[in-house]
């Protein structure tokens, strides 16, 4: 069965996301079944012994394009294809002129002033790397017929607390457009299925791998955690030639400012279809840096990011070379663009020999750059201590602690979340408030019921 399609051969399309859950669930729970029951943990053999040039790979489009390594995964010529044609895109009809300027007209959603601001000098900092091109809209309007792109879709932008940077932007593809006393359907809607299912099958499960791997450890060895991030994500991954006119929004400008039209050239968070495309590349980084990993220790070429890995005082308070025979054992994650390795070492040696794959892994696919600010490898999170090896790490929402082998959800999650769940039960009992009848009620009901009684 094609995965593109349903049993009955229709196409999969956004609009019917919830069948779709239903039938890979299924798929993926069989599939979970055939396993065979294996440790989350690998053990270090040395076997890898292949030497991959260093090299950076040819003509390319965004931030994506496999090399070294890479190139010998299965899915690298999927990922080269993505490299230079872009990923394929599919939503639907083209909108009229008329939708198009509801659209326009509606704008963004609300949003604070701050982030207004913050995404407007964004969008030019974009501009600037290439990844965005800013066009008048009055441009647009005097374009001829024949000039004019057809694949035109214009959907608004939504604003959500970051930690780091103030606010992150979202483009609501899953908006409906009101418009003639009715709707237009949102891209997410009309978007057919095109990116590899396989690539996400396992995304969910990741957190309890880990889990299960800090459980599962070996006796008598802490666990070192560290976290290596993909910069700006989706926007690595380019959409095809055209295709990046379904994508646009406006220009979060100040009231009385002309209109502009923001084009990406990348995919977006927000597009049903992002996190499946992107995770082929991850997916594949990732099982690169699993065979560096086997490496005999010291083999593998240094990285010009390792000394990020450390700086801790868990990691030099370690010996460089191990005084144990025993060897070590590693286990690599990712989820969408965390990279998460859990090493369990007895050196310094070892932690550095792992980092050196991963982040040679994450470059034989999202290839290095000259200015490091600009580098794949998110040098602003490395900054922070996300790459630095140590026994207690934040990893998915929790606190992971190595040295004990337990989990937390950290303090300000934790606040959250019960803030939430304080709130479903508010609105619950209100729910049931209305839909309870007074007491007046319950006895005219109590009397009709007995009324009927005696009739029959």
């Amino acid at each position: 069965m094609e995965r593109s399609c349903f049993p009955l051969g229709e196409p999969v399309t956004g609009s019917n996301k919830r069948q779709w859950e239903k039938i890979t669930k299924r798929w993926r729970q069989a599939a979970q079944l055939a396993q065979v029951a294996s440790s989350h943990w690998t053990m270090h053999n040395g076997s890898f012994t292949e030497t991959s040039k260093r090299t950076a790979p040819g003509s390319y489009r965004g931030g994506m394009c496999p090399s070294n390594l890479a190139l010998h995964h299965p899915a690298a010529g999927l990922l080269r294809s993505y490299a230079t044609e872009g990923c394929p895109v599919d939503t639907g009809r083209h909108w009229s002129w008329d939708e198009i300027e509801a659209a326009i007209k509606h704008g963004n959603h609300p949003i604070e002033e701050s982030a207004r601001k913050q995404f407007c000098e964004e969008s030019f900092k974009k501009e600037r790397r290439g990844l965005v091109e800013i066009i008048d809209y009055q441009s647009l309007t005097n374009l001829p017929d024949e000039q004019f792109p057809k694949a035109l879709k214009v959907s608004p932008l939504s604003a959500t607390p970051h930690k780091s940077r103030g606010w992150r932007a979202i483009l609501d593809l899953s908006w409906l457009l009101k418009w003639l006393g009715g709707e237009l359907d949102s891209v997410n809607a009309t978007s057919t299925k095109r990116a590899p299912r396989g690539a996400i099958d396992q995304i969910g499960h990741a957190l309890y791998r880990i889990i299960y791997a800090m459980a599962s450890a070996p006796d008598g060895k802490k666990v070192y955690l560290a976290k290596w991030d993909v910069k700006d994500g989706f926007w690595q991954m380019v959409a095809a030639r055209g295709a990046e006119w379904n994508f646009c929004y406006v220009l979060p400008q100040e009231t009385g400012a002309p209109i502009r039209i923001v084009k990406p050239t990348s995919l977006q968070m927000g597009w049903i279809e992002s996190p499946p495309f992107f995770g082929v590349a991850s997916e594949t980084a990732r099982d690169v840096a699993q065979v560096y990993a086997q490496a005999p220790l010291g083999a593998l070429p240094p990285h010009k990011f390792e000394h990020y890995a450390q700086s801790h005082r868990d990691f030099k308070e370690l010996p460089e070379v191990s005084p144990e025979v025993d060897r070590m054992q590693f286990s690599l994650e990712v989820y969408v663009d965390d990279f998460i390795g859990l090493v369990a070492a007895s050196s310094q040696q070892e932690l550095t020999h792992v980092a050196r794959a991963v982040m040679h892994g994450m470059h034989d696919v999202f290839p290095a750059t000259r200015n490091e600010e600009d580098d794949p490898n998110s040098v602003k999170k490395l900054k922070k201590g996300d790459g630095a090896f140590a026994l207690e790490k934040d990893a998915l929402g929790f606190d992971f602690d190595g040295g004990k082998r337990t989990l937390i959800l950290g303090e300000a999650k934790r606040d959250a979340l019960l803030a939430t769940l304080r709130e479903w039960k508010r609105l619950a009992r209100r729910r049931d408030k209305k839909r309870k009848p007074s007491g007046r009620r319950r006895n005219r009901a109590a009397s009709r019921g007995a009324r009927l009684a005696s009739n029959s």
